[in-house]
């Protein structure tokens, strides 16, 4: 008759459990929304869509030795009338409220030219009844030269329930003076929606339950 030794049970209980969490958090990962591959996060595509302006100008440019990631990237710029002077972009997307309501954004911005004071992310929801709910309002000030890496995470209110987000990029200036443009780049946009803990509880204990079953199974055959 063999015997399975102390060490070796919990030798192969470690094994078990090592994979049964790669496999949960393969499973249970970040969803990516937007991305370099994913709703032109990084204009590789070669045009704005699905990104829409509603402030300035924005054109896509192909030159790999600015962009951040890959070729293109976003010229975004405005001429002032006035003291106030804002450019943007935005896009509005579709995502399951089931999936999570923690979201993580990531872009790389410069100024170029006359330079904006920085960069205002801006995250808002549409409930059931078309109400918007602005998530954040988060300014970042921008370096006079270079690209920089910007992040901000969020939650989304219990109110979304059908799914509609907005996420907008806004360039700002300090003080605007008339017949001066702006102008600002972007690139390697990216938004992921971030499963809630209790889904990754979830898919632990009931990996755990499998992994002992397994291992009681061959304790019981090697004995």
């Amino acid at each position: 008759m063999q015997t399975c030794s102390p060490y070796n049970n919990r030798k192969v209980t470690l094994l078990l459990l090592s994979a049964a969490v790669a496999t949960c958090s393969f499973a249970q990962g970040t969803l990516t929304l937007i991305g370099p591959t994913t709703r032109n996060g990084s204009f590789e595509d070669g045009i704005l869509s699905p990104w829409t302006t509603s402030a300035g100008s924005v054109s896509v440019i192909q030159n790999p030795s600015i962009a951040t990631h890959g070729r293109w990237f976003a010229d975004v710029s405005i001429t002032a009338q006035d003291s106030m002077v804002q450019a943007s972009i935005f896009m509005e997307l579709a995502a399951d409220p089931a999936e999570g309501r923690t979201f993580d954004v990531t872009f790389d911005a410069r100024n170029e030219t006359f330079p904006f004071a920085g960069i205002r992310v801006l995250f808002a929801t549409l409930d059931k009844d078309a109400v918007v709910t602005f998530t954040t309002n988060r300014f970042f000030a921008l370096p006079q030269q270079g690209w920089q890496t910007y992040r901000v995470q969020f939650q989304v209110p219990e109110v979304w329930d059908n799914g509609s987000l907005f996420l907008g990029l806004r360039f700002e200036p300090r003080m605007g003076v008339a017949g001066r443009t702006y102008r600002g780049y972007l690139d390697n946009i990216v938004l992921q929606q971030i499963p809630e803990p209790s889904a990754f509880a979830l898919c632990g204990v009931g990996i755990i339950f499998w992994a002992a079953g397994l291992l009681r199974r061959r304790n019981a055959f090697e004995t």
